[in-house]
């Protein structure tokens, strides 16, 4: 069953369209103050022959088969298209986080092709962030290593996501070249029990001493919150801010909570 799943799915992504059945979804990034600092774009695939087919599925089947590109380009182009209205609704400084595929970062053409994609829809790249798996960066290549440095020399920002979730040691912290480290939510779970406190402090201190800022996934209580800010956290993720929404329903969002913002003021001012 699983090798047939596997090949179906193979199938599948050779011949899609993905105009028709890729569709991006975005998770909002706030600061301490819950303002929005960054929104990052999810790929969903909804098949008409597999129906929901999910990015932990398909995605490592696109890296083996060598169809990772096909996805990754039209993520990239899709998510700078919508950076406008992204834009309009949290301000000009609101970044625009992308996954891509490690596989992508051992191509030589990724660089040029994130630049000129960035041109062509008017997105300043240093308001770009590219999100590459720790494990990944774990084993960062020549050609991988010569990529980054080429797209943060051109203003891109590089961010470690799901770090924790692989093995890391701190000398592999203090050489990544990335400008964020987002704690895996599984991380954040451990780590946000009080007891925990200690190690979670100085877990982000270390980050901050290497000049990078510390996002939180799974952030989906008060309580985590809480614990994560004392800790010294930059910027929280996670169903308790939002869970990813499509376009139009982030602009619904955006605006509903102008307006509890604006019955939050009028309570104060009572």
């Amino acid at each position: 069953e699983k090798r047939n799943r596997r090949r179906r799915i193979e199938e599948e992504l050779r011949i899609l369209n993905a105009d028709e059945q890729f569709h991006l979804v975005y998770m909002p990034i706030v600061n301490g103050q819950g303002k929005v600092t960054g929104c990052e774009a999810l790929l969903r695939w909804t098949s008409p022959v597999l129906g929901n087919v999910t990015p932990d599925e398909f995605i490592p089947i696109a890296e083996t088969t060598g169809l990772f590109s096909k996805i990754d380009w039209w993520v990239i182009n899709r998510a700078m298209a919508d950076y406008g209205h992204v834009r309009k609704l949290f301000g000009a400084e609101t970044i625009l986080c992308i996954n891509i595929s490690s596989a992508e970062l051992y191509t030589k053409s990724i660089s040029d092709h994130f630049c000129d994609c960035a041109d062509r829809h008017g997105v300043d790249a240093r308001l770009i962030e590219i999100e590459l798996t720790e494990t990944f960066a774990v084993k960062l290549g020549e050609q991988s290593r010569r990529n980054i440095e080429i797209l943060r020399a051109k203003g891109v920002q590089i961010s470690i996501d799901d770090f924790g979730a692989g093995y890391t040691s701190v000398q592999q912290i203090i050489e990544y070249p990335a400008e964020t480290i987002k704690l895996d939510r599984e991380l954040v779970e451990s780590l946000t029990r009080s007891a925990a406190l200690p190690t979670l402090r100085a877990l982000i201190a270390l980050c901050h001493a290497q000049d990078m800022s510390v996002i939180a996934e799974g952030v989906d209580t008060p309580e985590k919150m809480s614990l994560l800010a004392a800790a010294g956290c930059d910027l929280y993720q996670g169903y308790l801010i939002s869970r990813p929404l499509s376009l139009d329903d982030l602009g619904v969002w955006a605006m509903q909570r102008l307006l509890d913002t604006a019955r939050e003021t009028m309570r104060s001012a009572e």
